[in-house]
């Protein structure tokens, strides 16, 4: 997601990539083929799913039981935002 987005990213737009992975609109050899078809099954968001300076006092971005923190106004659904790329054969991950 770096590459691309940096910092701009949501949960609704990783959501939209999920969906151009799978999708198979366009072809190769003349076959509707997706992403997933030729073999990229991983999407990773690399930054800024973290809520930075939420930690114990005010530093880093996990829990005082060592949890990450993930920054909900990006991401208000992190588990339903995983069970979708999981429904559609995708690894979902993060950094």
């Amino acid at each position: 997601s770096w590459n691309q987005f940096q910092c701009n990213i949501t949960q609704r737009l990783i959501e939209a990539q999920y969906s151009e992975m799978v999708s198979r609109s366009r072809s190769v050899d003349g076959v509707p083929t997706s992403l997933l078809d030729l073999g990229y099954h991983s999407a990773g968001i690399d930054d800024c799913w973290q809520k930075c300076d939420s930690g114990p006092g005010g530093v880093g971005f996990h829990s005082a039981s060592g949890y990450p923190i993930v920054d909900e106004a990006r991401f208000p659904d992190m588990r339903a935002m995983t069970a979708k790329a999981k429904s559609l054969g995708i690894r979902p991950g993060w950094y």
